[in-house]
């Protein structure tokens, strides 16, 4: 995929994310492009967030993909975001 693209995909899935999520600190947005458990190409978007997750609205959660479609189809884009959100305490205990 062209830099500039995956590069707009990414600021616009993080834009996304953002939006949904105001409230919450969210330290990063990292998206990768992948293949899923069917070879199906996909986004694997982590986001890691600084609150604990009782903070996070179980209505935005369980919407994001749906958010997230609609801006990557408004782009022309019909890979499947697969979205995980982790905590910072967990993302940099996993990186240790």
């Amino acid at each position: 995929m062209a830099v500039n693209l995956m590069a707009d995909i990414e600021n616009a899935i993080e834009d996304v994310v953002r939006k949904r999520f105001a409230g919450v600190n969210i330290v990063r947005v990292d998206v990768e492009e992948g293949e899923d458990h069917d070879g199906d190409r996909v986004f694997f978007v982590n986001v890691v967030f600084d609150a604990d997750i009782k903070d996070l609205d179980a209505s935005r959660l369980s919407s994001i993909t749906r958010h997230l479609r609609t801006r990557l189809f408004d782009m022309g884009e019909d890979r499947f975001p697969y979205t995980r959100f982790v905590s910072k305490a967990d993302f940099e205990g996993a990186a240790a």
